[in-house]
């Protein structure tokens, strides 16, 4: 969080938004990261899109121009992460209903690499929560569920990529059926309406 609240729109600036390029980017210079090396990130869409929102006039300093109302200093870290808990608690939103914990900064970047999961393959997502090794990005992100791992197959399955059942069933007919069967109790037996 602490980086977040440093992304500039200038490029000197040691987390900074990279419009030059092909994409969006972040570009973040070594001396402002652990790794102690020069790094481009890609954006995603999503967070390239609310960028482009701000007119090219005010793209000058700190992206996210949190401060004080009274004297425009900025907010300190502990500050916005207990904004961002009290925000969480207020709209409800329960993370741990053992313990009572309500949603945090923490949560919002666990919630961003767990969306994501699903949409990219495990060494692009690595580079998204800027882990160091993949194992981190396995262990706590790339835990699909039976109804996804299900879609998955479905979606790959087919002539064409999943959109129909190939031909013929597992009853040992040759060709596929013209109309759905049913069993006793009435019950769609097509695997077309399965989907």
């Amino acid at each position: 969080m602490g980086e977040a609240l440093t992304i500039s729109w200038d490029q000197d600036a040691p987390f900074s938004v990279d419009l030059t390029g092909r994409r969006p980017a972040l570009r973040i210079f070594a001396e402002a990261q652990k790794a102690r090396r020069d790094e481009v990130l890609p954006l995603t869409p999503d967070f390239a899109h609310f960028l482009a929102e701000t007119p090219e006039a005010e793209r000058v300093g700190r992206v996210f121009k949190l401060s004080r109302e009274r004297g425009g200093e900025p907010i300190g870290l502990g500050k916005v992460g207990a904004m961002i808990a009290k925000i969480g608690k207020k709209a409800g939103v329960v993370v741990n209903k053992a313990d009572g914990k309500f949603g945090s900064a923490h949560d919002l970047r666990r919630a961003f690499g767990t969306r994501w999961a699903k949409r990219v393959m495990p060494a692009v997502l690595r580079r998204l929560m800027r882990h160091s090794a993949i194992q981190t990005t396995m262990g706590y992100y790339v835990d699909l569920d039976a109804a996804d791992v299900a879609d998955q197959l479905w979606a790959g399955w087919g002539a064409n990529g999943g959109s129909t059942p190939a031909a013929g069933n597992t009853l040992g007919n040759s060709t596929q059926e013209t109309e759905t069967p049913t069993n006793a109790a009435g019950v769609t037996t097509s695997c077309d309406k399965m989907r």
